[in-house]
């Protein structure tokens, strides 16, 4: 009888056991998501004011692409799956950011014999091992929110910190004694009249191209810089149009890209022709005359003449 009772005791303790062995593996697990979770979300918030600080000028705060190539993977196919399912994307993304990629440090694009555009605008190296800024962790962050964030978040972001800019700008012209105005000014074309530099700088900032453009000192970083623009090889026309009619999407950005592995050249077979996303860029000046002076002041933004 005691035998049997002995026999019961170890048979019930030992399944007692095993019960809490069993539900402290399973809570362990549920515990190690969680973290895992909590630390993918810090992960994206982080790179989404990495995104928003370094990547948006260029590569658009929908990841859409302009002096950049597109990233969100709404627009990029082979960027979808996350870090862990789809490595090879990750990878891609680690190195362009730690890296980053050849061509010229202005924006250049050159319309090709079939009216397509290509780029030879370079990347800089990100990586404080290449004399970057960012070490692994934000690089990790960045290709983290490339492949798995919340691209509609970055405008207000990228907003917040120009408003936090802008403040910051307007206190210390305040404590000089002058106007905001005066210590963030447009830069001038050079080569134009004064004239001409008066008009074109107040339909920029009377149509709001200062919201989300800068040139000189003044203006957001949405969009791309346009200090330099009539640099960028882009002619007269394409101007008004991407003004007149920015959803329009034939060569709003380049559809092929200078590759590493190509030199001076470019590969425009079928495969590497790059998708042209949607913008966010609304239509802001429709008047004729206006776009003609705007124009006129854009395209004379040139380095060559600044020198």
């Amino acid at each position: 009888m005691r035998n049997g009772r002995h026999h019961i005791a170890v048979l019930v303790i030992t399944w007692a056991l095993l019960l809490i062995v069993g539900a402290y593996g399973a809570f362990e697990k549920q515990r190690m998501a969680l973290a895992e979770e909590r630390q993918l979300k810090h992960s994206l918030e982080r790179g989404l004011e990495l995104y928003a600080r370094n990547c948006s000028t260029c590569h658009g705060p929908m990841g859409e692409g302009c002096i950049g190539k597109p990233l969100n993977p709404l627009y990029r196919e082979d960027f979808r799956g996350g870090p862990a399912k789809n490595r090879k994307a990750a990878e891609i993304i680690r190195q362009a950011i730690a890296d980053g990629r050849p061509g010229n440090s202005t924006p250049t694009w050159v319309t090709l014999e079939d009216g397509s555009m290509a780029s030879y605008t370079a990347m800089p190296a990100w990586s404080k091992e290449k004399g970057g800024p960012l070490n692994e962790m934000h690089i990790q962050d960045l290709v983290n929110f490339i492949m798995l964030g919340d691209f509609t978040k970055v405008i207000g972001k990228v907003q917040e910190m120009d408003a936090e800019l802008r403040k910051t700008l307007e206190e210390s012209a305040a404590a000089e004694g002058k106007t905001y105005e005066e210590v963030a000014p447009l830069r001038d074309a050079p080569g134009l009249t004064a004239e001409q530099n008066r008009r074109g700088q107040e339909i920029f900032v009377k149509r709001g191209c200062t919201l989300c453009h800068r040139i000189g000192s003044r203006g957001g970083s949405v969009g791309p810089d346009l200090s330099y623009v009539g640099s960028w090889g882009v002619s007269r026309e394409f101007l008004k149009e991407w003004i007149r009619n920015p959803q329009r999407k034939q060569h709003r950005i380049p559809e092929f890209w200078r590759d590493a592995t190509f030199g001076p050249t470019v590969d425009t077979s079928p495969e590497k022709r790059v998708a042209i996303a949607p913008t966010v860029m609304p239509p802001l000046v429709q008047d004729e005359q206006e776009l003609e002076d705007l124009v006129t002041y854009l395209m004379g933004l040139t380095l060559e003449r600044a020198r």
